[in-house]
């Protein structure tokens, strides 16, 4: 019997100690047994992590479409050392002072008649100030005001004289009286030259590269607008008759 209780310890103890040499994280998963008689033990799988986004991508509004950069509100924008760009549409070189004067062009101009409103001769001008303007100067042609420019037209007086300091300069041909269209506000520069120009036969037209010093002052009389373009200092750097 002592033999037997002793045994019965002996087998006691060792279950107790291969119980506790058993590592605690030891899947407890039930055991299956397949079709072919092999014991199986179901290992749970590993859970998956989302995708972690790339830090490049730009966020996406719930419409789907990715923003677009909004469009620069400055009239003015540096291209180069010499090169400006005005409201995105006009590109003039150069740097305004006398040497070296902005080259511009007359579709830059007549761009003021987008908020210069007239009303012509005879409906006068619509609204606005007390010299009759309806509003000011675009924004992107004041930064010429003061500056010198150069610009090729046509040189015309509107009376008949043989010489003058003082001329119309225009985007078309015109005499001043019957031959070619008559300018308007938008497409004319009234100009006071450093030095006389001669006028040979009563329909004179010249065609020419003007120089000057621009100010853009708009002005009106009895409700309509004469003009807009000052030029001073000019002088015509080319000539042909």
């Amino acid at each position: 019997m002592r033999i037997l209780w002793t045994l019965l310890a002996l087998l006691i103890g060792i279950a107790a100690a291969l119980w506790i040499m058993v590592p605690s994280d030891v899947s407890t998963s039930p055991v299956t047994v397949s079709d072919t008689g092999v014991a199986r033990q179901s290992v749970p799988s590993a859970p998956i992590s989302a995708p972690h986004a790339s830090p490049e991508a730009p966020p996406v509004p719930a419409t789907g479409v990715a923003p677009t950069a909004p469009r620069a509100t400055d009239p003015v924008r540096q291209v180069d050392a010499r090169t400006i760009m005005l409201d995105d549409r006009f590109e003039v070189s150069g740097h305004g002072s006398e040497n070296d004067p902005y080259r511009v062009q007359w579709n830059l101009l007549g761009s003021a008649r987008e908020s210069i409103i007239t009303g012509g001769i005879t409906g006068g001008i619509t609204g606005g100030r007390a010299d009759g303007t309806t509003a000011d100067v675009p924004a992107w042609i004041r930064p010429l005001d003061g500056g010198w420019i150069e610009i090729s037209g046509y040189v015309s007086t509107p009376v008949v004289t043989e010489e003058t300091r003082e001329v119309l300069f225009t985007m078309n041909r015109w005499d001043g009286c019957c031959i070619g269209i008559p300018p308007t506000p938008f497409d004319s520069i009234e100009v006071k030259l450093e030095r006389p120009i001669t006028f040979v036969g009563k329909h004179s037209i010249r065609f020419g590269v003007m120089r000057g010093q621009l100010h853009v002052e708009p002005f009106a009389l009895g409700g309509a607008l004469l003009g807009i373009y000052r030029l001073e200092h000019a002088i015509v750097t080319t000539q042909a008759q």
